[in-house]
């Protein structure tokens, strides 16, 4: 990758003398390098550049030294990470963009140096944590990294990370003189052409992306333009040419070696990771939080990448490798599975949507039973729970769930045969054999939460709150029912108080003879991490407690 770069002023107000260490030398020599451009350069004496000038020409010659074993005549190009000791002022190179400039012994006029980018991260290894994503119009590098303004000590203290119209571009760098004398410092009113990174033209793809923030599906194409927003896998199947020398005919024949990249974001901390295109051919990491309070400057573990010739193999590998690495979940192989996913089992959305009832349910399974298929186990979707809705023309989804103590009367509905849930559950169990009995609920209780103002709810603390989708969401395609509760709101849960929810939910459907819980809706938790913390946290809290719950009452 190569970058050209023009500086129309060239300012030695903040000069300053460097010690420096040299570190590591691990980059390699390339052919392809940009050329830097320095015009209107002043000069100005430092008397202190001249005191510490015996240890920067030890260093400096170093350097040579280093940069004299490779093939590149004047290239100056860095085959090191340096950084300065705490008591002088930051030299910033940044492990994206390493460069060093030669310029001849004359102080003034123009000079010509090199440049050389890498991605490469893992050159550097962990202490490359530092490098900073951000925006910056008219450049673009490979993998997210940018110039950075003032320094890596200074983007803490301003708003780049999160501002578009930031203009800041860098204002250290590094120079190395004929004379063994060396100096750093600021540029100004700089102007920057680059070549656009690397392409993903040409490379056949396959993406699992958010069509809906409820749904995802499969695409495939041919150009990172086509990459959707919100992918959350991205394989890659690239070819490459090997050449094969015939001895006796002196003829050489090229075969084509085909591979697969595999490409996960995944979560780190408080931010979630997703993929997407762009126009030029190019492919973007989304990083982001869900709540604006919580922020940052670096992402080290954004997206994790593998590659390898057999692409079932290197997902279920990768897989494997990330159980390892997180520690947050397990791969399907090491898992419990469920005995019921081996049976025939009934949910009565289909039948009934949100209007199930006990008779409709009974009805159902003895048409099983009359056709000779019986269920081994039955799921009471939707429409069980007892709830308000203030806002009828738009529909079930502005539904707020007003208590969980009042179900069996909805569940047992117009049926004059059964008491409550508990004696209706029971009776189906034993008529028509059923192991096992789920009932649905969403995530944060129904659709549009909870409702704050019924008194079997205020206990747990909770409050309108309305969602706020992420923009990749709303780049693909809307979803009516986020429309609804994004106009209304819903009735959180406050976080301290969700395993108490679940602990009364759950202990009370355990105690009528549920087995266990269809849990609907989750992708609106993303949508509710304004002001607590972020869509990461909030969902790790409520799957947290679902779980705990879960396994007090319902594992087995």
């Amino acid at each position: 990758m190569s970058i050209f770069i023009t500086i129309s002023h060239f300012s030695l107000s903040s000069l300053q003398t460097k010690t420096l260490k040299l570190l590591r030398t691990n980059l390699q020599c390339r052919e392809e390098h940009g050329q830097l451009e320095f015009a209107a350069l002043e000069h100005l004496e430092n008397l202190e550049f001249h005191s510490d000038s015996t240890r920067i020409v030890k260093l400096y010659n170093r350097i040579k030294q280093v940069m004299a074993s490779l093939d590149c005549p004047k290239s100056f190009t860095l085959k090191d990470l340096i950084k300065p000791d705490s008591d002088r002022t930051e030299l910033f190179l940044s492990a994206i963009l390493n460069f060093s400039l030669y310029r001849p012994s004359e102080q003034h006029g123009r000079r010509h140096g090199y440049l050389k980018a890498t991605t490469d991260l893992s050159k550097y290894g962990f202490s490359a944590g530092w490098v900073e994503f951000g925006w910056v119009e008219g450049l673009t590098l490979t993998g997210g990294g940018t110039f950075d303004g003032q320094g890596a000590k200074a983007w803490p203290y301003n708003n780049c990370p999160t501002d578009s119209n930031c203009k800041l571009l860098p204002t250290i760098v590094a120079s190395y003189f004929d004379n063994d004398s060396m100096f750093t410092s600021q540029l100004q009113d700089l102007r920057l052409r680059a070549k656009a990174s690397p392409k993903l033209g040409g490379y056949k793809f396959l993406s699992l992306f958010r069509v809906k923030i409820w749904w995802m599906i499969p695409r495939v194409g041919k150009s990172g333009s086509e990459i959707p927003l919100e992918t959350q896998m991205l394989l890659l199947e690239a070819r490459e040419q090997s050449a094969l020398h015939d001895k006796i005919s002196s003829d050489t024949n090229y075969t084509e070696n085909t591979f697969y990249i595999l490409l996960l974001p995944v979560l780190e901390g408080q931010f979630r990771t997703s993929l997407q295109g762009t126009p030029a051919n190019e492919l973007q990491f989304c990083v982001e939080s869900g709540d604006v309070n919580v922020q940052t400057s670096q992402s080290l573990e954004a997206v994790f990448i593998n590659f390898g010739d057999n692409p079932f193999e290197l997902l279920k590998n990768s897989i494997k490798i990330l159980e390892k690495h997180k520690g947050t979940f397990s791969h399907i192989e090491n898992k419990k599975i469920p005995a019921h996913l081996d049976w025939f089992g009934w949910c009565t959305w289909d039948a009934f949507y949100s209007k199930v009832s006990p008779q409709g349910i009974k009805e159902g399974l003895q048409s099983f039973l009359e056709g000779g298929c019986v269920p081994k186990f039955l799921i009471i979707d939707d429409g069980w729970q007892e709830t308000v809705n203030e806002f009828c023309k738009e529909g079930l989804q502005a539904d707020w769930w007003t208590s969980k103590k009042t179900v069996s009367s909805r569940a047992s509905g117009s049926d004059n045969t059964c008491i409550d849930l508990h004696d209706f559950i029971d009776s189906i169990k034993d008529k028509y054999g059923l192991k096992f009995v789920y009932v649905w609920h969403a995530l944060a209780g129904y659709w549009g939460g909870v409702l704050p103002s019924s008194e079997t709810m205020k206990k747990y603390n909770s409050k309108i709150a309305y969602p706020i989708q992420s923009p990749g969401n709303t780049g693909n395609l809307r979803d009516i029912v986020t429309d609804i509760l994004e106009k209304y709101g819903v009735g959180v849960i406050e976080p301290e108080k969700v395993f108490e929810f679940y602990n009364d939910l759950h202990s009370y459907l355990a105690s009528c003879g549920v087995d266990g819980v269809k849990v609907d809706v989750q992708n609106l938790i993303e949508t509710l991490g304004s002001g607590v913390g972020g869509r990461v946290s909030l969902t790790r809290c409520y799957q947290e407690a679902l779980e705990q719950s879960i396994e007090e009452f319902f594992f087995f």
